[in-house]
């Protein structure tokens, strides 16, 4: 039987959600279950984040998995190692836009400013409800410096800005879809970023959506984060089941 292919989301799936993302972890249970899950034939795992590779990989401490960082902008594992070229061609403005962003945010409480490479994160989680139309004010300043066309979306107290390059989470998971020869696709993730991975598996498998804030195109709503692992457990007890 074709294997399936088990694409995981970190931030808010695998790990909680935290005010500072630096602090995120994952739980040495959550870890064991994906040795578990990627130790069965029939099974392949993916993480993929808009984190980095480096931090997430780091962060979930299993380095026989597939990971995708940036939102799928580079992609490792066994016997694959992608790096988008756009993401190459636009790193002088990404870097351009982090440096501005670092002086624009000065004087805003709770903002934390992440460059990731590929990509960039401006996080408001703990801007205090009193600095929150100056931050948008900020933010504004921001996007309108950009020299040149950059992609920003907002996520779940975050905005990221990412290169103007017709790639995104979906097109990742088909990319490692192909590369592992997966008959089907399993998806969960909890942000905007997911929809696009959500999307990429629709009649080729199944999505879901970890406690999401407004609409979504996955097929199944888990409830919070500590669900996930119930679900990986599952996923397990159905491929043992099946002869």
């Amino acid at each position: 039987k074709r294997r399936v292919l088990v694409l995981l989301d970190f931030d808010g799936t695998l790990a909680p959600l935290v005010s500072r993302p630096s602090a995120a972890r994952l739980r040495p249970a959550v870890r064991h279950m994906l040795h578990r899950l990627n130790s069965h034939p029939r099974l392949v795992v993916a993480v993929l984040s808009g984190r980095s590779i480096k931090d997430v990989k780091k962060r979930v401490g299993v380095p026989s998995l597939y990971y995708g960082g940036n939102h799928g902008l580079e992609v490792k594992g066994p016997g694959i190692h992608f790096q988008h070229p756009g993401a190459f061609l636009n790193g002088p403005a990404l870097r351009e836009t982090a440096r501005m962003a670092h002086l624009i945010f000065q004087g805003v409480p709770g903002v934390e400013v992440e460059p990731k490479g590929f990509s960039l994160s401006i996080h408001y989680r703990r801007v205090p409800q009193r600095s929150l139309s100056v931050f948008r004010q900020r933010l504004k300043e921001l996007r309108d410096s950009a020299r040149v066309p950059l992609k920003w979306r907002c996520g779940r107290c975050v905005w990221e800005c990412l290169p103007f390059v017709p790639w995104d989470k979906g097109r990742a998971a088909k990319l490692l879809a192909r590369h592992v020869g997966a008959g089907s696709l399993l998806a969960v993730g909890d942000d905007v970023t997911d929809e696009d991975m959500f999307r990429a598996v629709k009649k080729r498998g199944l999505s879901m959506r970890v406690a999401p804030h407004g609409p979504t195109c996955a097929d199944y709503v888990l409830a919070s984060e500590a669900d996930v692992p119930i679900l990986l457990n599952q996923i397990l007890a159905a491929v043992k089941g099946q002869p």
